[in-house]
């Protein structure tokens, strides 16, 4: 038992490391957009569709304007999705709120810039898991697509300080729902890296670092929109950068 604890935890702390932009930029192009499919013949369509909430902490570790480039990066994100994608989003400090439910990319992106706040209080994230489910997935009001695979990506620079022990056991709740859970880590040395790993679906597809909020501008205009991704030579195939697409760590 104790060399198990001592394995992981030295896997855990092992993503303290902060991989590259482009790394990142591929690994958020293909597990989390699913972009890998433009590599597949034209009959291989696939039909999949996904209704993702975007959580986004707000509390006070976070500097305002870094929260806004936060929101200004998945704003990027939703204009290289696919059309047939609808996105929710919510907010959470030291309480949690919906600021939008399920709708087209369009309707998404308007929402993120008039309905989204900046709070800058404590970090409550198990509530913000609590109402995604209670509110989101398992409200029939809240738009939710019959069929539609379920996600969330949070977007977070660090670890609960409210309800600490209901985070992991809120998260584990959605994802009985069968939600997949992405987590995307802002900061050089994250102290709550242990929690994230945990809320992650994985750690190899699903938990992506990035330096701070203006890197994850940086990476997401590393991603070519979807609509326009078979004119597109991704940079991580090009000489300049020396990576092949398919490194992507599976």
């Amino acid at each position: 038992m104790q060399f198990i604890f001592k394995d992981f935890f030295i896997s855990r702390t092992g993503f303290q490391k902060v991989p590259s932009r482009t790394v990142t930029a591929r690994k958020i192009e293909r597990f989390f957009l699913g972009q890998r499919s433009r590599h597949k013949r034209s009959t291989d369509r696939d039909n999949s569709y996904h209704d993702v909430v975007l959580v986004f902490d707000a509390s006070n570790s976070i500097r305002k304007r870094d929260f806004h480039k936060g929101v200004k990066a998945l704003q990027g994100l939703i204009d290289r999705a696919r059309n047939e994608d609808h996105f929710a989003a919510i907010t959470y400090s030291d309480k949690a709120t919906v600021a939008f439910d399920f709708t087209n990319l369009e309707a998404a992106k308007h929402n993120l810039n008039t309905k989204v706040f900046f709070v800058g209080k404590r970090t409550n994230t198990q509530e913000a898991f609590d109402i995604c489910r209670t509110k989101l997935f398992q409200n029939k009001n809240s738009n939710l697509r019959p069929g539609a695979k379920k996600r969330v990506l949070l977007l977070t620079d660090g670890s609960s300080n409210m309800n600490i022990h209901l985070t992991l056991y809120r998260a584990f709740q959605l994802k009985l729902l069968g939600v997949e859970m992405f987590v995307i880590g802002v900061g050089n040395y994250m102290p709550g890296i242990q929690e994230l790993v945990g809320i992650a679906s994985s750690t190899n597809r699903h938990l992506f670092r990035v330096r701070d909020a203006l890197s994850l501008l940086e990476i997401v205009r590393l991603i070519p929109d979807w609509k326009y991704v078979h004119q597109y030579q991704l940079p991580w195939v090009t000489a300049r950068y020396g990576y092949s697409y398919d490194d992507v760590n599976n």
